[in-house]
């Protein structure tokens, strides 16, 4: 394993491309939680829990909040 992991910068990057960089990277995939936006594509990352390049001593799990087309109804 390296000595350290780097955590990428996912913000506005698709969902399916997010996660091939997570695995990429040595980092685990988190929650991910759904949220609707209209102003983004389907499927766009918006948030991340954890700061760009801020560096891991230990693979952590990545938090993601991507946006979604549809308005839930519970919301």
């Amino acid at each position: 394993p390296p000595d350290y992991y780097i955590v990428p910068d996912l913000i506005n990057v698709n969902l399916k491309r997010g996660k091939e960089i997570i695995l990429n990277t040595g980092l685990i995939i988190g929650n991910i939680k759904y949220e609707y936006n209209k102003e983004y594509l389907n499927h766009t990352i918006l948030e991340q829990d954890l700061t760009a390049g801020m560096k891991l001593s230990f693979p952590n799990k990545i938090n993601l909040i991507v946006s979604t087309d549809r308005l839930q109804i519970n919301e």
